[in-house]
């Protein structure tokens, strides 16, 4: 129920959509957890629909299991072609109705091999664009799925509607927890952002402080390992990420002051904070009347990330022993601060 707070006008946009006959191309993203399959799923939920969650095997792999959605959705042998543009002939044929197929963390496709935009050019070009279905493209990798809608990109012209699924606004908070105070959901979304996920997982009879203690610093917390996950999912290198985080989130914010405080050189580390960025975790700015990157800042743009590489990583061996003292005093002396400065409230 939560992760369709505020998601109202996305809901009914697809639903419009998919009222309309003719063909429907949709590319729709944001970071992990923020709740895309879910709306997805929403959407497609009592309609002809074939879902697919991509993987990282390569294209052969990802076509095969493609195959086999396809065999089980019109209840035959799968289609002995590999080649996408006569499979997807062979299921606009077995359908007679408006069908929605969706390729959900699409991006894990186009990160093994970035021609599978140019094979779906073709289908969409060869195939799909007279039929009756809507494609719907999904992924977590932000700036690789805007590339989609970028003019370089084969697919370029092609996409009937994109959708970014943005974090939960501050005033949403009160839906998740009736009744706290006003200080109370500025503490939750300093720590938490507006990530559904996350804020389920905060109980609504305890406060802030005491959710951190039982589901972020505890090795029994639904969120203990959260980051770890998620960076392990995305990179080869999550440590080097994790201190690149912990620096910025301790104030160095310039390319020079973030190698010195990670021991990384400095002309490694674009590659890296390109990544980070990539993902929607970092941004960067730069002084309007400076145009060197030198001058670049950088901070981190999600409130979880933030509050993990400033409460948590420093001090995982302590937490893993069990050793809460310092963690604690930690967290006292510098939350207050930390909302100050990081509080992102729109």
């Amino acid at each position: 129920m939560f992760l369709f707070i505020n998601r109202k006008e996305e809901i009914e946009y697809l639903e419009d959509r998919y009222n309309h006959a003719g063909f429907d191309f949709f590319v729709i993203y944001g970071r992990r957890r923020i709740g895309k399959t879910e709306l997805i799923k929403d959407g497609v939920s009592g309609r002809p629909h074939i879902y697919m969650l991509c993987n990282k095997a390569g294209t052969a792999a990802n076509i095969l299991k493609f195959k086999k959605e396809i065999a089980k959705f019109v209840h035959e042998p799968e289609i002995a072609s590999e080649d996408l543009e006569e499979i997807f002939s062979y299921l606009v044929k077995k359908v007679n109705h408006k069908l929605i197929v969706v390729l959900d963390e699409f991006s894990f496709m186009v990160e093994k091999d970035d021609s599978i935009t140019s094979l779906f050019q073709g289908v969409i070009d060869e195939v799909l664009k007279n039929r009756n279905i809507m494609l719907i493209f999904c992924g977590s990798s932000i700036s690789m799925m805007e590339s989609l809608l970028g003019v370089k990109n084969p697919l370029y012209g092609r996409k009937t509607g994109h959708m970014k699924i943005d974090f939960l606004k501050f005033r949403h908070l009160k839906e998740f927890f009736p009744g706290k105070t006003l200080e109370e959901y500025i503490k939750i979304y300093a720590i938490l952002g507006g990530v559904p996920f996350y804020l389920e997982k905060f109980e609504p009879d305890k406060s802030a402080l005491e959710n951190v203690l039982i589901e972020i610093l505890s090795k029994k917390g639904r969120l203990f390992e959260e980051v770890d996950f998620l960076l392990k999912e995305e990179m080869r290198e999550p440590d080097i990420y994790k201190s690149i985080l912990s620096a910025i989130s301790a104030g160095n914010a310039k390319v020079v002051d973030i190698a010195n405080k990670t021991g990384i050189k400095a002309s490694d580390m674009d590659r890296y904070l390109k990544v980070l960025m990539m993902l929607g975790i970092l941004k960067k700015e730069m002084p309007v009347t400076e145009t060197k990157s030198k001058k670049t800042l950088y901070s981190i743009d999600d409130n979880f990330f933030d509050f993990y590489s400033l409460f948590f990583e420093p001090y995982r061996s302590d937490i893993e022993l069990g050793e809460m003292r310092n963690v604690e005093d930690n967290l006292k002396k510098k939350f207050n601060a930390y909302i100050g400065k990081n509080l992102k409230i729109l």
